[in-house]
């Protein structure tokens, strides 16, 4: 799947959306950024409620990392397997997209064209582990509310700095 990317228009809100222009460039992206922050909690803690759980590391796992800079703009970072402490949820991206086994079963000899011996592991797949998306569908099935409080968000942020 692509990464989601999200387009902010403010529609309906003239005098938000005025005030917002008039903003100095610096104080809309701190604007933004806080809006964004608070948009990523409820991916954050829906993705926090669905993720499947033994020990509940990997929901413990799951950070809003708040707004990464790029030069397309910001990206808003919701991350699972952030080492919390002593616990480390590496297996993260595993549990979301699924994955297979596989069992190391020796080394194996091979020669290059120009003599060069080179050895290496042979595997053999034993089973695949079917996906259990937890971060996918927080996002996907939250889009309505994530909007609603980011516009919120927003309009907070804009009026404390007006102030």
């Amino acid at each position: 799947m692509g990464k989601k990317r999200a387009k902010t228009t403010l529609y309906g809100h003239m005098e938000l959306q005025k005030t917002f222009e008039n903003l100095m460039h610096g104080a809309q992206e701190e604007c933004v950024e806080v809006a964004l922050t608070d948009a990523a909690e409820v991916v954050r803690a829906d993705a926090e409620k669905r993720a499947p759980r033994r020990t509940g590391a990997l929901a413990r796992s799951i950070r809003a990392l708040g707004v990464r800079k790029t030069r397309h703009g910001g990206t808003i970072l919701v991350a699972a397997g952030v080492k919390t402490g002593s616990e480390n949820a590496f297996y993260a991206h595993m549990v979301e997209k699924g994955h297979v086994i596989a069992v190391a079963q020796g080394r194996e000899t091979y020669t290059l064209h120009r003599g060069r011996v080179r050895t290496r592991t042979v595997t053999k797949i034993k089973g695949k582990v079917a996906p259990r998306p937890f971060l996918r569908p927080a996002l996907d099935e939250n889009e309505g509310e994530i909007m609603r409080v980011f516009t919120e968000a927003l309009g907070r942020a804009i009026r404390q700095v007006k102030l």
